[in-house]
């Protein structure tokens, strides 16, 4: 008794609650009651115009909620309980704003009413289905309770069909989602028991569905399935009736729609670091057993370009499919997810094209793609030798930049004793394949000059380019690193000039020269007819004029920043045996300052001569070329003097000079202990 009221009390508040948003003060009211004058429990009243019916409560009295759209309606109401006739039967009111009563009085002995639930199953269960198939309908059950609410556990279900019990499993949803849990099955009976994770509660005159589902393995084409309920589990005392025996129709398991896969490689032998789109692998997939959808691939890479070098890309009828695939690291392998399901008729078939991309600089590494699977929905299948692999495409290394040198002879048959750069030796050197960077020259020499008697000056269209080359008396070659790498473009050429200067007393010997090598940087490569050589120079009698230089130390051991003309040193220049035309100096800053802070000045007889001196950082020498030759009479002499100025903010530093050449015409030549040197002066 206890159950039941609270059963109906539970029944009220549902009522009241759900017509909480219409008006509370719009009811029904009323009491039922026994001709004795107690209340009649459990009595079920109904309402027309869309008042929901309630239940009576443990001292008969009911209520229940008048909905917006039934005020100022009519409103049959109606009380009923089996084995109760009522006075009056049913009333008739109309609901303004406030509550309206309806009582009614019982007439009859009340009987104990059993509390059943009545089934009735109807068989959703399809003709056909396909190994793999999951979650195939077979069953309805619905359940009406009467006579009180019903508590439904559980229930037992038989395996009428011929799969094996490992291949077929079942799956039990109601209301409230999936209720099977994990049903157990017992192999000599065939039968499932199915306990529900909580009771499913079915109240009185209330009724509630259940579907059972079976899924079927693979290897059960040409098997059955069939399902019977065989009971419901309830409490004791509820009885259940219903239209025996519970069961589905028959499901044959036929063969699945099957995808049929086969490739045809693609992929050429060879292709080129940063080609895009390199054909790989055609897959070709024919459905049969009925249509198939296809929602993408996995593709393995099995090529050695790492991965940021690498892209594929996914090619079908409707153009490019790949979107973004994923790449793991880690299996080397794409997993494709077609932007949208590609359904293959039965009988049809489509392609896929297989495409990859490989970056720069992977010359000497492979590119190789294998397809690992085609994804179909199910209950599909996919048929094929997996994987299915192209062939292996080989990257190119890519033309190496060349620069190709070729020499022409510029040696006259002869020179004088102490004459300056003479012309050996022209080098073109033309660039294919790429751009190429020259640093440098290796030249040896072929003469018979010792190495104290002989420089060389290697100039280009940028003027010299020497600095001061290496000599190794050993092999007889100087090493030219030039001041910065001369650049040459893919199609276009540069030209080197090789001259060497000769010493005094060395009438009788020759000069000759040749180009070893011309350095690039990597990966350039330099051709050539390697060792390319000059003509030979013989060096005939010393001129009859000569210049003798001396030097005598003017720096003083200090100065101070910023101080103008210091002089450093004096050079005293006389000439003999014929009149001597002084063109400039070469001069040498052997001090600490940086050259930016420090400037020099040439100072002769006629006043300031220095020009604008060319000074070369790398070498920190000044060329200083005279605005206007000095000429020196035979047996006369001249003066030049040498002064530097140091700019503000260099104490701590030093100022040092040397005279490394006097530069005269090439009729005569000059004599001294080059190089001169000053004295060095600190600067406070």
């Amino acid at each position: 008794m206890r159950s039941r009221r609270a059963t109906v009390l539970c029944a009220v508040l549902l009522s009241t609650l759900m017509a909480a948003p219409a008006a509370l003060a719009a009811q029904i009211t009323g009491t039922l009651r026994h001709s004795a004058g107690d209340g009649l429990e459990g009595a079920t009243v109904s309402f027309s115009s869309g008042v929901a019916p309630v239940e009576t409560a443990a001292d008969g009295t009911y209520r229940a909620a008048v909905p917006p759209l039934a005020l100022q309606t009519p409103i049959t109401v109606t009380p009923r309980l089996a084995g109760y006739t009522f006075e009056p039967a049913s009333r008739q009111v109309v609901v303004s704003d406030g509550d309206v009563v309806a009582n009614f009085t019982a007439r009859g002995a009340a009987q104990p009413q059993a509390i059943s639930c009545a089934v009735t199953t109807t068989s959703i269960a399809p003709a056909t289905a396909v190994p793999g198939q999951v979650d195939v309908p077979l069953l309805r059950v619905s359940c009406a309770a009467s006579g009180g609410s019903v508590k439904i556990t559980g229930l037992t279900a038989i395996d009428g069909g011929t799969i094996a019990g490992s291949k077929v499993s079942l799956k039990v949803v109601g209301a409230a989602g999936t209720l099977t849990g994990t049903p157990a099955y017992n192999t000599s009976t065939k039968t499932w028991t199915v306990t529900f994770p909580s009771p499913v509660t079915i109240a009185s005159g209330s009724s509630t569905v259940f579907y059972l589902l079976q899924s079927y393995g693979t290897g059960t084409a040409g098997q059955t399935a069939k399902l019977y309920l065989q009971k419901l589990a309830v409490p004791s005392g509820t009885m259940v009736t219903g239209n025996v025996p519970y069961m589905s129709g028959t499901v044959s398991i036929v063969a699945p729609p099957t995808l049929t896969v086969t490739s045809t490689n693609l992929a050429p032998a060879t292709t080129n670091a940063g080609t895009a789109d390199v054909p790989m692998l055609k897959l070709s997939c024919a459905a049969t057993n009925g249509s198939v959808n296809i929602s993408g691939l996995v593709i393995a890479d099995l090529g050695t370009i790492t991965a940021d070098k690498v892209s594929l890309k996914v090619v079908g009828s409707g153009g490019t499919l790949s979107s973004s695939p994923t790449y793991n690291s880690s299996t080397k392998t794409w997993t494709v997810t077609l932007p949208k399901v590609i359904t293959v008729p039965s009988g049809g078939s489509t392609m896929f094209y297989l495409f990859e991309s490989v970056g720069p600089s992977t010359g000497g590494k492979t590119i190789q793609l294998s397809a690992k699977q085609v994804v179909a929905t199910a209950p599909a299948v996919v048929s094929g030798t997996f994987p299915q692999n192209s062939s292996v495409t080989s990257i190119n290394l890519p033309p190496v930049p060349t620069l190709t040198t070729t020499a022409t002879s510029l040696a006259p048959s002869s020179a004088t004793p102490g004459q300056v750069d003479v012309p050996m030796l022209r080098l073109s050197c033309a660039a294919t394949n790429g751009t190429v960077k020259i640093t440098g020259l290796v030249v040896q020499d072929l003469g018979s000059i010792t190495a104290d008697r002989v420089s060389l000056k290697v100039t280009g269209t940028a003027g010299t380019l020497t600095g001061s080359p290496a000599y190794n008396t050993a092999t007889k070659t100087w090493t030219v690193t030039f001041p910065s790498a001369v650049s040459v473009a893919a199609g276009a050429s540069t030209v080197f000039y090789l001259l060497e200067s000769v010493g005094t007393g060395t009438t009788g010997k020759t000069i000759k020269l040749a180009a070893n090598a011309v350095k690039v940087t990597s990966p350039a490569v330099s051709s050539g007819s390697f060792p390319l050589s000059s003509g030979l120079t013989t060096i005939g009698s010393a001129p009859a004029a000569t210049l003798t230089v001396t030097a005598t130390n003017l720096a003083a051991a200090t100065a101070t920043a910023g101080t103008v003309d210091v002089p450093m040193l004096k050079l005293s220049c006389a000439a003999s045996g014929g009149s001597v035309t002084i063109t400039g100096l070469v001069l040498q800053d052997t001090g600490s300052i940086a050259s930016g802070k420090v400037t020099l000045k040439v100072q002769g007889s006629a006043g300031v001569i220095t020009g604008t001196p060319a000074y070369n950082a790398t070498t920190k020498t000044w060329t200083v070329t005279f605005p206007t030759a000095v000429t020196v009479a035979s047996g006369a002499a001249t003066m030049l003097y040498l002064f530097e100025t140091p700019a503000t903010g260099t104490a701590g530093s030093t100022l040092r000079l040397a005279a490394n050449a006097v530069k005269v015409t090439a009729a005569a030549v000059t004599s001294g202990s080059f190089p001169f040197v000053s004295a060095t002066t600190t600067v406070r």
